[in-house]
């Protein structure tokens, strides 16, 4: 690798460990989100719900993660298990402007500024084999890795001059910005549909024509097992309003002769949003009805109860998972309607839960909405729709500009293109 130099990554980078926080200083009304080692989630440091949090504590700032500050998990799953997302030393770089702390087995890269780019180290750690290589010198059991920082110091690397490192990381940092962007605009786009939604079917406050806010026939109402709804709508219930396709046992339409079959969609990839090398594969003779394509709407059933949009490319839908479809109504109406008896559903799939929660048919025979007259839909459509249709597009641009990355990325790291 011409003007590239052999280096041990102590010798250009030191690491700072995580705190061993008690657990009584967890609180999830705390200050300050504490990063563990599940908060790394596909190359970003990614808050939940359940992320632990801790008060203002004069903590010490080395712990502190800034914007951008590379993190290395020290704990995880050995490479002998199939998912290399849940891996020991995999990396991730913080996207988020609140306030962090480092938690125990979870560390940051603090590299020598004038010779160690340090996304240059984050990138060359999300080439697979370089992940590999790292992730295989862990020690400890069958169930669970450990690696030491002393392990990833000793940790032999390929660099070129720094100047190339800042090239070769705005090129791959351009792509991640752009899906970082999409991302936030979605998150935009689904807060505006929901709001819309609990809006008019909530609080029946429906858009005149203008797409503005008024109470609908004057604040007329009726009626109905649902209580009072406005006057000249109706009821319903899920299995009225769409069709909910149940999958395939995949198992039984494995590719025949040359067939290169398709990515079997599971409870798995649809958490994930996408397939991967570990996904099953099925024959894509299967009938039309149960191939899933990008903007398809899909629920989770049994297991972990789930509604999303699909758009990870062909895929052959498995048993365990509804496939929504309507000839009648629009994608939003019948994915929000969905959307809003999840919990309901979850509830019921865990009172069941004996082996694996579900629900039943009957559950979405039971489950009742209301439609609107057909003025009011038409308003409503056409200022909904348009919001649902771009998170769509704007999702399925992402896929393709994480595939650019995935692409290019071991190609720079390799020296195969000139920058």
């Amino acid at each position: 690798m011409s003007n590239w130099q052999q280096i041990r990554l102590g010798d250009v980078c030191s690491f700072q460990n995580g705190l061993a926080f008690k657990s009584n200083e967890f609180d999830t009304n705390g200050d300050y989100y504490v990063i563990k080692i599940k908060e790394l989630k596909n190359g970003y440091v990614k808050l939940f719900n359940e992320s632990s949090k801790v008060f203002k504590n004069g903590k010490n700032n080395i712990y502190s993660i800034k914007y951008n500050d590379v993190l290395i998990a020290l704990t995880g799953d050995p490479v002998n298990k199939p998912n290399p997302c849940s891996w020991v030393g995999r990396v991730a770089v913080n996207k988020n402007k609140e306030q962090l702390y480092l938690n125990q087995r979870v560390a940051k890269f603090c590299p020598n500024d004038n010779f160690l780019d340090l996304k240059f180290i984050y990138y060359y750690f999300r080439v697979y084999d370089n992940f590999y290589d790292l992730a295989q010198k862990a020690t400890g059991s069958a169930s669970q890795a450990n690696i030491s920082t002393k392990t990833i110091e000793d940790t032999v690397i390929f660099v070129p001059s720094l100047n190339k490192q800042k090239q070769i990381v705005k090129i791959l940092s351009s792509l991640d910005d752009k899906i970082e962007l999409n991302n936030r605009i979605n998150a935009n786009l689904e807060e505006q549909a929901q709001s819309l939604f609990r809006s008019w079917f909530i609080d029946f406050e429906f858009p005149n024509e203008e797409g503005l806010p008024y109470k609908s026939n004057g604040g007329k109402f009726v009626d109905s097992e649902l209580g009072k709804i406005p006057e000249g709508w109706k009821i319903g219930t899920l299995s009225e309003i769409a069709d909910y396709l149940n999958g395939l046992a995949m198992q039984k339409f494995r590719p025949q002769d040359k067939e290169l079959g398709i990515p079997v969609l599971k409870i798995k990839e649809l958490g994930q949003k996408n397939c991967d090398s570990s996904s099953d594969i099925c024959s894509e003779s299967i009938k039309p009805e149960y191939i899933v394509n990008d903007g398809d709407v899909i629920f989770s059933w049994s297991g972990t109860l789930k509604i999303d949009i699909w758009c990870g490319g062909i895929c052959g839908i498995n048993q365990h998972l509804f496939k929504v479809t309507s000839k009648i109504y629009p994608k939003w109406f019948y994915y929000y309607w969905t959307k809003q008896h999840l919990n309901k559903f979850i509830r019921i799939a865990k009172d069941k839960a004996v082996t694996m929660g579900h629900i039943k048919r009957e559950d979405l025979d039971k489950s009742q909405l209301s439609i609107p007259n057909n003025k009011n839909f038409r308003t409503m459509n056409n200022i909904i729709g348009p919001l649902l249709e771009k998170q769509i597009t704007l999702n399925i641009e992402n896929r393709f500009l994480i595939q650019l990355c995935d692409a290019i990325l071991p190609k720079l790291m390799n020296n195969e293109i000139k920058i």
